[in-house]
């Protein structure tokens, strides 16, 4: 099987219950890899929430300040896959 990348920008909306929804832009059979990149100038911590499953289509994404504080903000991210 061939790797695929997958690669997007969007929103974390701080009122999302369990993170902001991200669909990926493509079919995968299985993922290897996300990567998650609060953007602009203000400190932020991304996470990801992920389910490992067969045909995965979304992750979700969840951003804090430096207090630990859940906040909505721009990000960008990357898949890895199969």
């Amino acid at each position: 099987m061939k790797i695929k990348n997958d690669m997007g920008n969007g929103t974390a909306n701080a009122a999302d219950t369990g993170g902001t929804t991200v669909n990926f832009n493509v079919p995968f059979v299985d993922i290897e890899s996300i990567g998650v990149t609060p953007s602009g100038t203000t400190p932020r911590i991304a996470i990801y929430d992920f389910v490992d499953a067969p045909n995965p289509t979304s992750f979700k994404v969840l951003l804090f300040d430096t207090s630990g504080n859940r906040v909505s903000g721009p990000f960008s991210w990357q898949a890895r896959g199969i």
